[in-house]
This record gives C-alpha cells, sequence and structure tokens, in this order.
C-alpha cells in the first residue's frame, strides 16, 4: 500500500461563481483499517490528531472496543483489543493542550461507562469504569474532554431511581483512575445527550437537551471543581444536539439548531459571566443535520461550518470570527457545490496555525466529501470525493495537525450488518495554488428557474399554526404577503444509532394567493412522535421569505 504521506490531486468539483478553488490534495490510496469487524451497520467510531501527527482510531465490534495507531507519517498499525466493548460502543476520543489522550466507551455488558488515559509520549492506563449506574442504561451517550495535567472530564447518560434519564459526569485522574471524585449529577430528571468541553486552564463547559426537544441547557464549571446554576440556552433545540466549545482565551461557545437557523452564544471568559445573545449564522436557508462545535486556532480566530438547506440543495457554509468579546461572526460563505442530497455528518477540525479541513457524507450517493483551508484568511479548496469508490458511507470524521496535514475516516455498511472503516490523508495545496477565492466570495447562485426581476421584496408568512379537523384532517394555517409557491417540509425525531435525528418524512408545494391560507398535510395516520414543520415561500421573481418553523405532536393511541 502506498504510504499515507503521499499525495495526488484530484480533478476539483465545479463551484460557484466564476472563481475556480484548488482541489483538495489526498493521498492516492485509502487505508482500510478495520475490515469488517464493526459489527453495527452505524460504524460508530472516534479519530483524534495530536500536533505532531500522532493519530488514533477507535471502534468497537461485537466483543470488544478496537484501536489502531499510526505515527506522524506512513500507515495505521495492525488493530489491537483496546477493552471490552459491544456492538454500540459509542466510542470518542480527546486530545489534550498537553499531548494526552482519553477515551472513552460504553460497554454492553454491564452497560457502564469506561476510560483509558494516555500522557503525552506514554502508554494507556488500565480501562476503569467510571459510572455506577445501578438500572440498565439502553444509550449512556458517553462524552470525553481533556484537562490540564493529564487529566479528563467524562459525561453520560444515567438513570436515576425512577428509571429516568439524567446527565452524569466524573473528573479522571492523570493516571487513569477515579480514586476520590466523585460522580456528579448535573441535571434535573428527563435530560440525556451530554456533550463537554474544556479550556487550558480547567474550566470546563457541560451541555445537555431535555428528552421531548423542549429545552437546552448548559452548565460551566470551574477549574476547581464549583458548579455554575445551569443556564438555559434554547427552548427549541432541534436536532437534539448542542455543541460547546472554548477558545484559547476562555470564552466558552455553545452551537446549536434552532428552528431553521444555527446559532452562537457566547458566555466571556471570567467570574460572574452568562452567555450572551445568540449570533444568528444561518440567514440564507434551511438549517440542516446538526450542529459541529464552534472551532479555533491559537489565535483565538474562531471557525463555523454548518449544513444549508436551501432549493432543494444541500450546501456546506462557513463562517469566522476574529477574537474578542465583541466580534460577531461573518456571513456565512459557501464552501461546496449545491448537492441534491441531505447531510447531518458535517465535522470540522481546525489546527493551531489555522488549517482546517471539513468532511461530510452525501446521503444520495453514500459519498464522502472533504474540503481543506490552508491557512486562516484563505478560503476552503474545492470538495472532493475522499471515500473509496463504491462504499455506502455511513458516518466520517475529521481531524487536523499543524501544516495543513489532516486525516478523514469513513466508515461503510457492508452486507453483512457490519460496516468498515477507511481512513485517507487529505492536505492543502499551498496558498495561491489555483485561483483560491478570497473570504466572502462563492455564493450559491440563486434558483435558475428565477430569472432577473426589479421586484427584491421576499414574501412573508405570519400567523403560522397547525390545526386538526375529524373532516379535513391536519393542516397548516398562515398568512401569505402575496401570490408565492409555498413549500411544507415534513420532519420527524427518531432515534438512530443511539441519538435522535429529524427524519424528513414528506413535503407539500402548492401555488398560493396572498392572504389567509391552508395546506393540508395528509388525511393519512402519521406515526406518534414529535414532528417539525418547516414553511418557505418563493414569488415569482425567485425572492423567499425567511423559514417559518412549527413543531407539533401525535400522541400515542
Amino acid at each position: 500500500m502506498n504510504p499515507l504521506t503521499k499525495t495526488l490531486t484530484f480533478l476539483a468539483l465545479a463551484v460557484p461563481a466564476t472563481a475556480t478553488a484548488a482541489p483538495v490534495e489526498l493521498a492516492p490510496t485509502s487505508q482500510q483499517v478495520s475490515g469488517d469487524e464493526i459489527s453495527n451497520p452505524g460504524g460508530q467510531h472516534a479519530l483524534s490528531i495530536e500536533a505532531d501527527g500522532d493519530a488514533s482510531l477507535l471502534w468497537g465490534n461485537s466483543d470488544n472496543i478496537r484501536m489502531s495507531g499510526r505515527g506522524s507519517a506512513g500507515d495505521f498499525g495492525q488493530p489491537f483489543d483496546f477493552g471490552s466493548g459491544g456492538t454500540v460502543a459509542l466510542p470518542e476520543l480527546a486530545t489534550g493542550a498537553d499531548g494526552q489522550t482519553a477515551a472513552v466507551w460504553r460497554d454492553a455488558s454491564p452497560q457502564q461507562v469506561f476510560v483509558r488515559l494516555r500522557p503525552a509520549g506514554g502508554s494507556f492506563s488500565q480501562s476503569v469504569q467510571v459510572s455506577n449506574e445501578l438500572l440498565q442504561v439502553p444509550n449512556v451517550d458517553p462524552q470525553v474532554a481533556a484537562l490540564p495535567g493529564g487529566r479528563a472530564l467524562v459525561a453520560w447518560t444515567g438513570r436515576n431511581n425512577g428509571n429516568q434519564s439524567i446527565v452524569r459526569a466524573r473528573e479522571v485522574n492523570a493516571d487513569g483512575g477515579v480514586a476520590g471524585n466523585p460522580i456528579l449529577t448535573l441535571s434535573s430528571p428527563l435530560y440525556h445527550f451530554p456533550d463537554i468541553a474544556t479550556d487550558a486552564s480547567g474550566n470546563a463547559i457541560f451541555t445537555w437537551v431535555k428528552e421531548d426537544g423542549t429545552l437546552a441547557v448548559a452548565r460551566y464549571r470551574r477549574a476547581d471543581g464549583t458548579l455554575d446554576a445551569p443556564v438555559t440556552v434554547t427552548l427549541d433545540p432541534d436536532g437534539f444536539a448542542v455543541a460547546p466549545s472554548f477558545d484559547p482565551q476562555g470564552r466558552a461557545f455553545v452551537m446549536f439548531r434552532d428552528g431553521a437557523e444555527f446559532r452562537v452564544r457566547v458566555r466571556p471568559a471570567g467570574d460572574g459571566q452568562f452567555f450572551g445573545p445568540a449570533d444568528v449564522l444561518d440567514d440564507v436557508g434551511n438549517a440542516a443535520g446538526s450542529p459541529t462545535p464552534v472551532a479555533f486556532d491559537s489565535s483565538g480566530r474562531a471557525t463555523a461550518a454548518v449544513g444549508v438547506f436551501q432549493a432543494g440543495k444541500y450546501t456546506v457554509r462557513t463562517a469566522t470570527r476574529e477574537p474578542g468579546d465583541a466580534t460577531a461572526f461573518t456571513d456565512l460563505v459557501a464552501a461546496s457545490a449545491p448537492t441534491l442530497g441531505f447531510s447531518e455528518r458535517l465535522r470540522l477540525a481546525v489546527a493551531p496555525g489555522g488549517e482546517a479541513v471539513a468532511a461530510w457524507v452525501e446521503d444520495k450517493t453514500r459519498e464522502g466529501f472533504a474540503i481543506v483551508r490552508p491557512a486562516p484568511g484563505a478560503a476552503f479548496t474545492a470538495p472532493t470525493v475522499a471515500s473509496p469508490p463504491g462504499r455506502d458511507v455511513r458516518e466520517v470524521r475529521a481531524a487536523m495537525s499543524s501544516g495543513g496535514r489532516g486525516l478523514v475516516s469513513y466508515s461503510s455498511r457492508v452486507g453483512n450488518g457490519a460496516s468498515r472503516i477507511d481512513v485517507r490523508a487529505v492536505e492543502a495545496p499551498p496558498v495561491g495554488a489555483g485561483e483560491v477565492p478570497p473570504v466572502g466570495t462563492g455564493e450559491v447562485p440563486p434558483d435558475p428557474g428565477a430569472g432577473p426581476s426589479r421586484d427584491t421584496v421576499a414574501p412573508t408568512i405570519s400567523g403560522a399554526r397547525v390545526r386538526r379537523s375529524a373532516k379535513k384532517g391536519a393542516g397548516v394555517h398562515f398568512r401569505l404577503s402575496e401570490a408565492a409557491t409555498v413549500k411544507v417540509t415534513i420532519e420527524r425525531k427518531v432515534r438512530r444509532r443511539g441519538h435522535s435525528r429529524l427524519k424528513r418524512v414528506g413535503s407539500v408545494q402548492r401555488k398560493l394567493g396572498s392572504g389567509s391560507q391552508r395546506i393540508a398535510l395528509g388525511r393519512s395516520a402519521r406515526k406518534p412522535g414529535a414532528y417539525k414543520l418547516t414553511l418557505r415561500a418563493a414569488d415569482s421573481a425567485g425572492n423567499r421569505s425567511k423559514a417559518v418553523a412549527l413543531a407539533f405532536k401525535v400522541p400515542r393511541k
């Protein structure tokens, strides 16, 4: 197999506007690391890379947790048993500023959370059980973040005595043990899906969401272990996900999806601070998929990557934010051409020098794409298919080290109900290679069906609500400011691979006049559960309204 450090330039895909971005440089072949031994169709796995390029890959099969590693160059080595596991191990990896690596996973039996730590240049500690759940926990959602001095924080979803979900956490000592560190109960009952971020001083931010999707919460933990009171982030955390992170100056960032928009709230560094008002990122289309954490270089410059569903197509867009409390994110810039497929598996990684990689899965073709930014202020490269040909890609991870040398990993479903993992080295071309458009260009062109027009006023949708009728069935009622085509997208919250997500289950499109309107959602019985409706209107000139999101539930009979 050719070494992963060699690169080959692939032909770039077409990008919007007239400028042509250079393509991602890829290793000539990918490396199949795991064989067919991941015994779950979702292919959950974790990928991490250290500043010097050393990398680790972690996954679970039917019996064990498996790991493979590589130095700063070359191939990944032979996989080895890392711990006892199961088909839904939900592994995660985290690296710290001082070079340590933390690994966490769920054991299938008993359903508990285990961790191993490795100091910089050292070996992994023995497996240690950090949870102590007395009741069976169907999905413990383990998360891990590194702390200074080789320590780590772990969070998971547990169960109280009433068998209700509850978020818990525990600190792990530098030797990999938990002696003297109590289990912390962070949330009240009926909350799950925790996440963690830490800064170089040892401060931490925990986030979680309510089971019914009506509330997202953040809680700050100071370096001395003191917990601040929980803070409400949003009352509508669509996608059941909140993504926390820290910049090098100690500011805590929380990315979340609120209705049809991605938003970010920032907590300034220091005592007695609270999260400020939300900075809206997505103002060009419907927010698509779950949020990915805001990522930072060593100067504190922030990069955000989001998925936008616009005019029936999916586009990856990015924004940046300069360091400081008073700064805001730039307008979103198109980082990929529109594709027909929808994806919720967007991943972003930024190196200390500002080099970045983003990767995602195109759901129609099941291909894995990657884009790379060679330096701060430069544009991302053109999107390139980085997954091997013919793979049915289901999950993706991305990691970036200094010098613009990154890795993307793709897990693909195979015919026997298992998955395999392929890893590929990616590298940004030198700045100036090709015609790299500057930041701020590359907007997605308008719908080709919308010809030039002097009309620049977008239609508005107001007073939207869902009503049910025994005769007419369910329908959405609203007022329309002008004649337009209105599209209603219907999504249902479902559980998949241990996580909740929005699944598109249908859409309705109607040409309507101005005034009060009703669009029938169909009289056929819908499955019980929580649903989201998103309304968008477009007039004959191509002007598009802001998205209007509604939620309703179909109760169990």
